[in-house]
């Protein structure tokens, strides 16, 4: 197949040219030639750049001045695309960042293209509680966010409602008060290990502590000895477990592809 490329062509020499390749293969009268090789193949980097730029005019023009929440305030960058969104959560400043936005834009505040954050009592009640009571029932769940598993493997991240509380019924009995005041010996007991563990810090060094870490190893361990019959040590090492680390990780990666799952347009 001969191919011909033109990338700076005008339009109508491209009409010219095709018209004469076409009408000289058809004056040949070789039956056995592929009608194919005649064939004009034009590439213009101008339309890639022409159609990247009027997505870009549409898509922006739609979510400031078209869009279902266009009279929602917020910076004119978040209602545009979810990079601005994307950037600080890959920086872990996210929630900081929200805060600041309620504080100049008020309790509703646009972060992103699709996106809403509230900080009132009832849009809490709304978006979180149970609404059986008003005939609403919850709020269904973001697809990005929960899409389901390549098996169809129902989990506590994309269950409906109807799984949800079919899951919500198996795991309930293990958060009645009746079984957490049954391990209430072995909280004791932890939370006197971090006490002495605590003391211990503070009279051999003048430094500071790091309570928060200290809190993490006590509920790790805790946790532990509830799921797994056996604490990961974190009161009596001073250190992560190994598995804790990765899982840590893990958390830390599964940001990133939230933020790329995000995309720059919605």
């Amino acid at each position: 197949m001969k191919s011909i490329k033109l990338p700076m062509a005008s339009l109508l020499e491209e009409a010219t040219i095709t018209n004469r390749l076409l009408d000289r293969h058809s004056k040949t009268g070789d039956e056995n030639q592929n009608p194919t090789s005649a064939m004009l193949i034009v590439s213009d980097p101008r339309f890639d750049d022409l159609t990247v730029l009027a997505y870009v005019l549409i898509s922006t023009s739609y979510n400031i001045l078209f869009h279902p929440l266009r009279k929602h305030p917020g910076p004119v960058i978040h209602r545009i695309t979810n990079l601005c969104m994307s950037y600080y959560d890959i920086r872990g400043k996210a929630a900081y960042h929200i805060r600041d936005l309620h504080e100049k834009y008020g309790s509703i505040v646009r972060i992103g293209p699709n996106e809403l954050s509230y900080i009132n009592e009832q849009a809490w009640n709304d978006i979180y509680g149970h609404n059986s009571q008003n005939g609403t029932g919850n709020l269904p769940r973001e697809e990005k966010r929960s899409r389901p598993e390549k098996n169809n493997t129902v989990t506590i991240l994309n269950a409906n409602e109807a799984d949800h509380r079919r899951l919500l019924r198996i795991q309930t009995p293990m958060f009645s008060d009746r079984v957490i005041a049954a391990q209430e010996e072995l909280i004791i007991r932890y939370c006197e290990l971090l006490t002495s563990r605590l003391m211990e810090r503070t009279n051999s060094s003048s430094n500071s502590i790091d309570v928060v870490l200290w809190y993490t190893y006590i509920a790790l361990d805790i946790f532990g000895e509830l799921a797994f019959g056996k604490p990961f040590h974190g009161l009596t090492s001073n250190s992560l477990d190994t598995w804790i680390q990765l899982t840590l990780l893990t958390f830390k990666d599964f940001v990133f592809w939230m933020a790329a799952n995000q995309f720059m347009f919605p």
